[in-house]
């Protein structure tokens, strides 16, 4: 049996900028301390409110569905469209976030938003088991893959597979109108296999236009 290692919102928001966040999120919670003060300072994070897996996925499809542009891409909005006030993240100063418990009682969910300048916004949805495996996999499942990619795709997304190191799988892409998706997840199943995928992280952010890129 694979050890079990618990999630920490400290390793969770310290992978916010990077590009593969539920692998840094893997290698942080190694060294996370799982004695009774960590535990406290992770209870003073949940600021958020108890959501049930549908109650998650309402939300994200809100904010998919809410921000469809770039300047509409900003926190006064997303809290406007959640309906919740992030609060300032003390390790990263640019950050505002919101985390709370699944109804469940084995998973966490968090959004944030992060501002590094007026053309860098970066947002986030994650859905994270509290317990998982040393490969980030767990048996519980937050959001089916298949049910996200076929109602994106409903709505005219088209999707992409984009692999990482050594042609590694890490997330899909998905792309409409500038609006792109990235869709990291994990693994309920076997590992590897199409069965079984999980949402995990949900990243949003719009393609550079041709005058941004200098060709207007």
């Amino acid at each position: 049996m694979q050890p079990i290692r618990h999630w920490t919102l400290v390793a969770l928001l310290a992978c916010v900028a990077a590009t593969a966040c539920a692998r840094e999120t893997q290698a942080s919670a190694a060294t996370a301390n799982a004695g009774t003060k960590g535990e406290a300072a992770v209870q003073d994070t949940i600021k958020g409110p108890t959501l049930t897996r549908d109650e998650f996925k309402a939300l994200v499809f809100k904010v998919v569905d809410g921000i469809d542009s770039r300047e509409k891409l900003t926190r006064d909005n997303l809290e406007r469209i959640i309906g919740l006030k992030l609060s300032p993240n003390p390790r990263e100063p640019d950050i505002r976030t919101i985390t709370g418990n699944g109804a469940e009682g084995w998973w966490r969910w968090n959004v944030n938003i992060a501002t590094y300048a007026p053309d860098d916004t970066r947002l986030e949805m994650l859905a994270s088991p509290n317990q998982v495996d040393d490969l980030g996999n767990s048996p519980e499942c937050t959001y089916d893959f298949q049910e996200f990619n076929d109602r994106l795709k409903q709505q005219g997304f088209r999707e992409l597979r984009e692999s990482g190191v050594h042609g590694h799988l890490q997330e899909w892409r998905y792309s409409r109108n500038g609006k792109i998706l990235r869709i990291g997840y994990y693994h309920s199943g076997a590992p590897e296999a199409d069965a079984g995928r999980c949402i995990q992280t949900v990243r949003l952010s719009f393609a550079m236009t041709d005058k941004e890129l200098g060709h207007g």
